[in-house]
């Protein structure tokens, strides 16, 4: 299914004649118990091997907020993604690491659960998910081998480590100050230094699980973020990057459960885009394709064969 009455300059909806990359994101799933979405998922899955992708990208969350966050449901997740034939890169969400605090969750330490992930997930941080992993870049040496980069013909891709739910700032149960603050450094450093990477890039992708554009944090007529807000610092470092980049800046991210094309910073930044993914119920994915050597984006629908349009 097209998706249609897209008004953004810098993309197009009729499906091209030719790929030269193309990309699957996805996030914000599997949600609710193992008996009734794993099989939905592994729908999804099976959907996105068909369509043959160049790279698929999931932006966190890979556990819904009322399931555990037992190491049994997160490192399903792990053989999930490495069942996908092309190569997959992962960033953590909120939900399997800064909520697992509560008691219905399993009253686990975050940092701990965060441990895990980096364990599991990133085992071998210079290779990326997938049947078919590739080499990546990675902020392993400073502790954080989630932010990953890659380069896939003229598009540079790159992850952040920032999340939903005031990107854990409020949370209690074990997420210290200094932790926070230190994964807040790695980011803004990361963001630096692989925009300095762009080299001959003809596009950037960023992919993080937050959403720095809902709520009372973002002032959407004004466009820029209310000073103190959790998002505020990396929010405004990813604009400065942008606009000194001469080409699309595509923004791919998750959290709020409802797909969402904008352009959010387009006051200042028309060549900034912003995709939030499905989720949730609607557990379907978007097929993102870049054309040209002036790299126009057009948006595509991957609907997951196990739900309908």
């Amino acid at each position: 299914m097209r998706l249609h009455h897209l008004i953004l300059p810098l993309i197009l909806v009729a499906s091209p004649a030719a790929a030269d990359l193309r990309v699957i994101a996805m996030g914000d799933m599997p949600y609710g118990p193992p008996v009734k979405t794993y099989p939905l998922f592994e729908a999804l899955i099976g959907k996105i091997n068909d369509a043959q992708p160049d790279l698929v990208i999931h932006v966190g969350d890979i556990r819904g907020g009322r399931t555990t966050c037992e190491d049994a449901i997160l490192d399903q997740q792990r053989i999930y993604m490495d069942q996908i034939d092309a190569p997959v890169i992962y960033t953590p969400g909120d939900n399997e690491w800064t909520d697992c605090h509560r008691n219905s969750l399993g009253d686990f330490k975050p940092i701990e659960r965060l441990a895990h992930i980096r364990g599991t997930f990133f085992d071998d941080p210079n290779r990326s998910l997938g049947a078919a992993p590739v080499k990546v870049f990675h902020q392993g040496h400073a502790g954080f081998p989630e932010n990953t980069r890659l380069r896939m013909d003229d598009i540079l891709i790159f992850t952040l480590h920032v999340v939903g739910s005031d990107d854990g700032e409020s949370r209690e149960g074990g997420v210290s100050k200094k932790a926070h603050k230190a994964r807040r450094r790695a980011n803004m450093a990361w963001l630096k230094k692989s925009f300095a990477q762009t080299g001959d890039a003809k596009a950037v992708i960023v992919a993080m699980h937050a959403d720095m554009f809902r709520g009372a944090g973002f002032k959407k007529k004004k466009q820029r973020w209310k000073s103190g807000s959790p998002y505020e610092q990396i929010g405004e470092a990813l604009a400065e990057a942008a606009g000194e980049f001469d080409g699309p800046v595509l923004l791919i991210y998750g959290d709020g459960h409802d797909y969402t094309v904008s352009q959010p910073l387009s006051k200042t930044l028309p060549n900034f885009v912003a995709v939030e993914v499905y989720g949730v119920d609607q557990m379907h994915a978007v097929e993102i394709t870049f054309k040209g050597k002036e790299p126009k984006m057009f948006l595509d629908k991957i609907v997951n064969p196990a739900l309908g349009n």
